[in-house]
Parts: structure tokens; sequence; C-alpha cells
């Protein structure tokens, strides 16, 4: 059935690959490419030459629908997509006797594409899967320390804790790793900050060695560590290079759930040099509505240096039982439309490539009236 699967997939790659134009624009369109995306394109182990001939498809059909930078997902729960001597590998690249992130990394170089490698910094294994890892990697020695301060379980998942130096020390390591390693652009973060419904016993022995009164402005600091620490480590390794982090659309759950403190990285240096919101809401959401965030960002950046890309929800295209937008065949392209209209706009970001290629009436709809807004048709 997997095997089925994959087929099905690749050939809807090659039918999309065959039925759009190249486009190029003057801003940044990016693609999301997930861990998902990697489980099913490596789902039945390719070889070599297998894997390939499907990078060129994915990079041609990355092209087609006007895309020029891809976030490759290099980390996903302290696993790795890539070669690394830091986390385990992912299980579905352990196997494999060649290197599926290289591979690909070389084919978009080639035709043109900007890959930045996307990692989550602090998500990690299930409970279960932890029992799995090669206690020779420091994830797995952390989990198995008896209340270790850097590492957590929250419902059956582990988390990195935010406020180790330690932590703060690996998670900066892997940047660096794979800077070293692949000839990529940039260093790229999403929103897997502190975790959800979190109290006040997560970091509770490191917020007692601080100076903080307030845990928020604690925790709140903490994740800037990281961030500055990783900005610092890309500049050192190439100034040209970019560092760059997509947190939630949704200012008062970075600022109050996960600790991500945006107002900082958009009106100061030293953080980030771009920002991508996943602004994941249609125009006529009750309190939530994407011009009103996308106006909220855009105001929020100060710092002249930062540019803003809006972050768009392919995945949401064709959902049913909410907003009809979301069948209107063209709600991505009008999102475009009004993203061009912010002051900072740079460009827009869309999760993710799986979701894209799809072949369904509205998704194809979709992807035709998005070329034609880029095309300025």
């Amino acid at each position: 059935m997997k095997k089925m699967m994959v087929v099905i997939v690749l050939s809807l790659l090659v039918s999309c690959s065959k039925s759009t134009p190249t486009i190029k624009t003057d801003y940044i369109v990016g693609v999301w490419f997930s861990f998902g995306n990697w489980n099913t394109v490596l789902a039945d182990a390719p070889s070599q030459k297998e894997f390939e001939k499907r990078a060129r498809e994915i990079c041609e059909n990355i092209k087609k629908i006007g895309g020029n930078t891809l976030y490759l997902h290099a980390v996903a729960f302290t696993d790795s997509y890539y070669q690394s001597s830091l986390y385990p590998p992912a299980s579905t690249v352990k196997d494999l006797d060649y290197d599926p992130f290289l591979l690909l990394v070389k084919e978009a170089k080639k035709q043109g594409i900007l890959v930045e490698a996307w990692i989550n910094p602090f998500r990690s294994y299930s409970s279960e899967d932890m029992l799995l890892i090669d206690p020779s990697y420091k994830v797995a020695q952390w989990a198995n320390t008896p209340a270790s301060s850097h590492i957590h379980l929250i419902n059956d998942r582990w988390y990195l804790d935010p406020a180790s130096p330690q932590v703060r020390n690996l998670v900066v390591s892997v940047a660096q790793e794979i800077l070293q390693k692949y000839d990529v652009s940039g260093i790229h973060l999403d929103d897997y900050f502190y975790p959800e419904g979190i109290d006040e016993t997560f970091d509770n022995m490191w917020f007692l060695e601080s100076d903080y009164e307030s845990l928020k402005d604690f925790r709140l600091h903490q994740t800037n560590l990281l961030v500055m620490d990783l900005y610092r480590a890309v500049k050192a390794f190439d100034s040209e290079l970019r560092f760059g982090i997509s947190p939630s659309g949704n200012l008062d759950y970075n600022r109050n759930t996960i600790y991500a403190d945006v107002d900082a990285w958009l009106s100061q240096p030293g953080y980030v040099d771009y920002i991508i919101p996943q602004i994941y809401w249609q125009f006529d959401h009750a309190s939530a509505a994407f011009d009103l965030r996308a106006d909220q960002w855009d105001e929020l950046v100060t710092y002249k240096n930062v540019q803003l890309i809006i972050g768009l929800p392919a995945y949401r295209i064709g959902e049913e039982g909410g907003s009809a937008e979301w069948l209107s065949g063209d709600l991505l392209a009008r999102q475009l439309a009004y993203a061009k209209t912010l002051k900072h706009f740079e460009g827009i970001a869309l999760f993710d490539y799986g979701n894209l290629i799809r072949q369904d009436e509205v998704m194809l709809k979709e992807k035709q009236a998005l070329l034609e807004e880029m095309q300025g048709k």
C-alpha cells in the first residue's frame, strides 16, 4: 500500500510539472518542505538514482508554482533528515546509503531555488519513540536522567528546555553542523519554542537561579538568547547567509503561550533577517481576519532590516465545514494581492509542498489564480 501511495504521489508530481508555466517574481515565494513531505517521498526507500529523479521533479514543481525559495526540514523532532552527529537520523533516512538532504539541496541550487535549512528548536520525541533512541545521543541521555533540567515530558512528548544553556548550545551546534556540511542559504526556525500547557514547574530550577521576578519575562529572555545565538552563529559562518523565523500569526499566542518575543525581533538588530508569520485564517474570520492579522504584523516591523514574508495555508484549501473562502478557488491569490499592499512586504511562503501538488479541482483553481496574481493579470 505504501509503495502504491508513493507511485500515485509521484505521478501527480509529473502531471503538475507539465501543467503550469515557470514564473519569476521580484519577491520571495517560499515553499515549506516538511518532515511529512520527506516521509512521503522516502516511504519506499528509493534508490539514489530514483531519488535524484524525484528531487528534480520536486524542484520543477516548486518553480512551476512560482516558488524561488525552499524551507527544507532538517530537524523536526530532535531527529535529522540530514547526516548528523548530534541528532539521531529520522526513521525514513536512517537505512539509506545516500544523503537525500544533500541531493535535494544540490538539485534546488541547480534549478535556481534558494534553500534554507528548517529546524524545530525544542520539540523532541514522543515518550515511546525516545525509548528506541541510541543512548549515545545527548537527547536520549537527558531523557534517561531522572528530573532532568534539560528536557521534560509534556503530554507524552519530550521538549527541550529553552532555559538550559546546554540545550541552547546543542541547537546552535546543530545549525552550525548544517552550515558546515551543506550549501544552504540560511537557517529557518518555526514556532516550536516553549510548549503549550506548561506551568511554573517546567523551568523552575533555572528561573529560581535567575534575577527575574516575572516568569513571563524570564521565558521571553530564554527564547531570545537562543535567537540571538543562532543569528550570531549564522552571520559568523557567512554574513551573507540569512536567519529567520516563522512564528504563529497570533501575537497573543506568541507572547503569552510559547514565549516568542516577536516585538523585540522586529524592532531591534541582532535577531532576524526576516519574519514569516503564519497567518492561516481567511478574510471573513470573526476574530482573526487575514487582513487584520497582516496589518498587525506590518505595523510591528519597525527595524528597517527585517523583511516581512506572509505565511499562507495551502493545506487549508478545499477545507469543508467552515468558511466558503477555503472553497472559493482564489483565496491564496487574494491574500497575495493584499499582502502586496503592506509597507514591509517582501514575499509569501506556502505550507506545504505536499498540498501544493494536489490535483483536486479547488487546488488547481487556486494555483492558477495565484500564478495569475504573480504575473499581474
